[in-house]
């Protein structure tokens, strides 16, 4: 199924891709493919009570396609104030359809590493969009507010470095959970999300995906 198709699902606009072009990870906008969003939750299932955060949400495409399948809180945080502002066109868009799924996301215009995690967060999303020493700061926050007020989290990784994933196994309590790959492994074997979870208990999400159509079925399981 196209982007187009999704993009006029959810009322928002997400699908341009930018670049400044001056080679650092946070000038680049490039969203995660909606397929590729889809083919990650056949496989992995959130925890209980998850409330995703996006950092480096760019224009807010995994927040509404989290929100909408699963009618769950999600954050985007982004630093560039265009595309902030973007988010919020794209939520107001969002709200007008579906107005009570609307109400559960927010976004929030800051660099990741000064963004203050919340109790209530628990599920935390990388599309590869910052340097190491900024991954490394904003993974020190997560684990601060684990010792602040102890809950199960995970992260997920789209589209890893070797150098984020070794960290995440040598450097911090994180365990490998899962790995998927949307267009199969040998296909592309960068093209991947790689999950990491912290946390001894197995709770996880029990509601189901929501669904609009027969090929929507086909396309991601939904009920």
């Amino acid at each position: 199924m196209n982007e187009s198709y999704f993009e006029n699902l959810l009322r928002i606009d997400t699908s341009k891709f930018e670049y400044s072009g001056n080679g650092s990870f946070e000038t680049s906008y490039e969203p995660t493919p909606y397929n590729s969003i889809i083919k990650l939750f056949k496989k992995y299932t959130p925890l209980e009570n998850p409330h995703f955060v996006d950092f480096g949400s760019g224009k807010g495409r995994f927040s509404f396609i989290v929100n909408y399948f699963f009618d769950v809180g999600c954050t985007g945080v982004e630093v560039r104030t265009e595309y902030h502002k973007k988010c919020l066109e794209n939520l107001a868009s969002y709200g007008e359809k579906y107005t009570e799924k609307a109400k559960k996301i927010f976004f929030v215009n800051s660099s990741a590493e000064k963004y203050a995690i919340s109790s209530f967060e628990n599920v935390f999303y990388f599309y590869n969009p910052f340097s190491a020493k900024v991954f490394y700061k904003v993974v020190g926050n997560i684990l601060d507010s684990v010792k602040d007020y102890e809950r199960n989290v995970d992260i997920i990784l789209y589209f890893p470095t070797d150098e984020f994933t070794y960290f995440l196994d040598t450097k911090t309590p994180f365990y490998h959970l899962l790995e998927v790959y949307p267009e199969g492994k040998y296909s592309n074997p960068k093209d991947k999300f790689v999950v990491y979870r912290y946390g001894k208990t197995t709770e996880v999400l029990t509601i189901e995906m929501q669904t609009t159509c027969k090929s929507c079925v086909e396309i991601c399981s939904c009920k």
